[in-house]
């Protein structure tokens, strides 16, 4: 009796292990089969996991920076002008702050975002860190009110930024970043504080414009292949400018 209690003990004790090696297995493939979602791609919410964008990835979206980002503020200005024809057609009554800020950089002046975005040579991408008028370290640095001017992007801190390793992703951030330097160009109130809210405004509303152009909910994956998000956005602001002009007044 006694060996046929050992016998069974034993073998209760294997298909526990059993179990257990089957529960850990499960988990395993299921997080090794986890998809990008939404919340992945604009890098929020994930913890600063450090798993960061690759070099590669930073030099293919610098590469064609210029024309995304162009298109992208020429969709903006379209929502300024559809806001202004039809007032509370667009998101940005609710923002009326974002909107004059988005207002003074793309009206048709002789110093525009358009032409700032235009002169040469003037995104500087290097290694170490950017300095901003502290000295504090930081991802990307411009000069207020000095259009035309260089700024500043640091691979390094992009790179260690809380963003995943996917190219939409490394592509929105920077773009979104990039307008928020822009931003400084153009807005200088006095106090640092306020100019500071008033850019990340800009860059927040440009991420998650893009991000609904990828056409995908929380938990759906994106396509690597989603390669037109910037021109919808333009085609989508282009549409909502028309629409206003031809009918005046239509969203109060």
């Amino acid at each position: 009796m006694r060996r046929s209690n050992s016998v069974y003990s034993y073998l209760k004790f294997l298909s526990s292990a059993l179990c257990l090696l089957i529960l850990v297995s499960a988990c395993e493939k299921r997080n090794s089969e986890r998809t990008t979602t939404q919340r992945d791609a604009t890098g929020k919410g994930n913890g600063g996991s450090g798993i960061g964008t690759s070099q590669a990835e930073i030099d293919r979206v610098f590469a064609n920076l210029k024309p995304k980002l162009k298109l992208t503020f020429e969709a903006l200005g379209y929502l300024v002008r559809a806001e202004k024809a039809s007032p509370k057609s667009t998101e940005l009554a609710a923002l009326p702050g974002l909107q004059k800020t988005l207002a003074l950089m793309t009206d048709a002046q002789a110093s525009n975002v358009f032409t700032d975005v235009d002169t040469a040579d003037n995104l500087s991408l290097q290694e170490a860190p950017c300095r901003d008028f502290r000295g504090t370290s930081k991802a990307a640095a411009a000069v207020l009110l000095e259009v035309g001017g260089k700024i500043c992007f640091s691979s390094k801190m992009i790179r260690a930024a809380s963003v995943k390793n996917f190219d939409k992703a490394a592509e929105i951030f920077i773009v979104a970043l990039a307008a928020h330097e822009f931003t400084h160009h153009f807005i200088s109130t006095g106090d640092h504080v306020k100019d500071e809210k008033l850019a990340v405004e800009v860059q927040n509303f440009v991420e998650q414009q893009l991000i609904r152009r990828l056409e995908v909910s929380a938990k759906d994956v994106i396509s690597i292949d989603d390669s037109d998000y910037i021109a919808r956005f333009y085609q989508y602001a282009l549409d909502i400018f028309t629409s206003a002009v031809e009918q005046p007044g239509r969203g109060e």
